[in-house]
């Protein structure tokens, strides 16, 4: 879990200033891309409105930080936190030496 904290409070990975991108920001330089059946597909960090039509375009795309995932995230961490009580520590966010049960 503590390896997952790391990336997930990182700001240069998956925190934001308006919580956790669905898509690490690392994906904007480095974007995941496979060859499947002869055709080329990739997935990058698209920090706003959708660049493609697909599944529905703009219609369901709003940004890289969806709320139901971040409703499930906080959820999680509460119940990780009633399990480990203040016995489990991480930093947050990466890099400032806070760390936070």
């Amino acid at each position: 879990m503590k390896k997952i904290f790391k990336r997930l409070f990182d700001d240069s990975e998956f925190l934001s200033d308006y919580g956790i991108r669905t898509l690490s920001k690392h994906n904007e330089q480095n974007p995941h891309t496979m060859l499947f059946n002869g055709s080329h597909f990739s997935v990058a960090y698209t920090p706003v409105e959708s660049t493609t039509d697909l599944f529905g375009g703009n219609s369901n795309r709003r940004g890289p930080i969806w709320f139901p995932l971040n409703y499930l995230i906080i959820e999680s961490l509460q119940r990780f936190h009633e399990f480990y009580t203040d016995d489990f520590r991480i930093e947050f966010p990466k890099g400032s030496g806070a760390c936070l049960t």
